[in-house]
């Protein structure tokens, strides 16, 4: 509806949303949330709290009225009174009532538990122990493989219409570079200059080494060459 003189009479001629709820929030009614449950939950014997006065009481069996109006038996004034759900909170059980039973366990079970908590302490161990090797070789692959291409890349060199094939200490790098070199070579055979191709980082270029077709042909290369 909309607010200002075309609303009629409605809330003072203010907007439709104005004027409702206002008696909803926790400063109006002690501390509590707005929440109104179900006539359902509402059944005799369970313990409410009126919300708007403070007393606590019990649920009583009506017989006529609506379902949203509770018989309730308040026992500090000892009074019956009606009271909308809306008012109403269902009182919670007292934790500190309740009686909590310990199990008793036989010398043989206790024993199966501390085998199960010494397991378990070992595989967390060896789980933290193949996480760090793991992770220490996986930082020794990335720094090799760094290294390897910066090996292989600079021991061919470009001039302006040829190439130069230098000598590596790695007879690893040396077999690579001497497969590379020929290969360029015979595709620089009509004197076009051809862009050297560089190796990526997972060695997958086919046009630098026959031995490597996949990454793991590569990442083999690298601990051959990381072992040497």
């Amino acid at each position: 509806m909309a607010p200002g003189e075309f609303n009629g009479k409605n809330y003072g001629g203010l907007h439709s949303g104005c004027g409702k709820k206002q008696k909803t929030g926790i400063y109006s009614l002690n501390g509590y949330h707005h929440n109104i449950l179900s006539h359902k939950y509402f059944k005799p014997g369970k313990e409410v709290l009126d919300i708007v006065s403070g007393y606590i009481g019990i649920i009583e069996e009506k017989k006529e009225g609506p379902r949203s109006l509770i018989k309730i038996y308040i026992q500090s004034i000892d009074k019956t009174k009606y009271i909308y759900t809306k008012f109403l909170k269902l009182k919670r059980k007292n934790i500190k009532s309740k009686i909590i039973e310990y199990k008793s366990y036989t010398e043989k079970e206790t024993e199966k538990y501390n085998k199960y908590l010494e397991k378990k302490k070992e595989d967390t161990i060896k789980r933290e122990k193949e996480k760090k090797e793991k992770k220490e070789h996986r930082l020794n692959m990335r720094k090799m493989k760094k290294l390897f291409r910066e090996d292989i890349n600079n021991n061919i060199i470009m001039t302006k219409n040829d190439y130069l094939l230098l000598k590596s200490n790695s007879n690893i790098v040396n077999e690579i570079n001497k497969e590379r070199y020929l290969r360029l070579k015979q595709l620089n055979k009509d004197k076009t200059f051809i862009k050297l191709n560089k190796l990526t980082q997972d060695g997958s270029s086919d046009q630098l080494c026959l031995n490597i077709s996949n990454k793991n042909d590569y990442l083999n290369l690298v601990n051959e060459y990381y072992n040497l």
